[in-house]
């Protein structure tokens, strides 16, 4: 037999039965919840305090280093070199690239100067990266430098001929892992 309550009887559980039940609920689990979200909220700050540090030290060292530059150069030539511009250079481009640097006397305050070391330190960075990223082919195993000598050897053996001498090439001018170069041998013989 199907439960059927009259809508009059219905509403009066919704109006009064709903709001004490809630209400009791609440009682029990609210200490638990306030205690969730507490611990939600002060592991975020105390991760947003964490990068910020980590900002605000990287920028000081950038700001460091890009100031002690110009005044290396400023007193090296005996010329006073323009502070608007800081010179980045990558090492494998001969390209020079120059970021916007304010001087240290324009600077209001230490958080401004540290905004602005981080910003022309990533500008630099970016276009860094564009220009040699064009430059150098890439190699067909993804995150290659940073694996493994046993993460490379496994990934081999679906390689073609023609990756398989990439690979080979690229592990003679850099780390010159003997594992890796033994199987690319062992593979290229077959």
């Amino acid at each position: 037999m199907a439960d059927t309550k009259d809508p009059v009887r219905q509403l009066f559980e919704v109006a009064i039965y709903a709001p004490i039940g809630l209400m009791l609920l609440a009682r029990r689990e609210l200490p638990a919840l306030t205690a969730a979200g507490k611990t939600r909220v002060e592991s975020q700050i105390t991760l947003a305090k964490f990068i910020g540090r980590i900002a605000v030290t990287r920028g000081t060292q950038e700001l460091k280093r890009r100031l002690d530059a110009v005044e290396a150069r400023r007193r090296g030539d005996g010329s006073v070199v323009d502070t608007e511009a800081t010179e980045a250079t990558d090492a494998t481009d001969a390209t020079n690239v120059f970021v916007h640097v304010p001087p240290p006397e324009s600077v209001t305050s230490l958080p401004d100067a540290i905004v602005a070391a981080v910003v022309a330190a990533e500008i630099a960075s970016e276009i860094a990266s564009e220009t040699t990223a064009g430059s150098a082919d890439p190699l067909p195993i993804d995150g290659y430098d940073s694996l493994a000598a046993s993460q490379v050897v496994t990934r081999l053996v679906t390689l073609t001929p023609n990756e398989l001498d990439a690979i080979h090439a690229h592990e003679l001018s850099h780390r010159n892992r003997r594992t890796i170069l033994g199987k690319i041998s062992q593979l290229q013989a077959r």
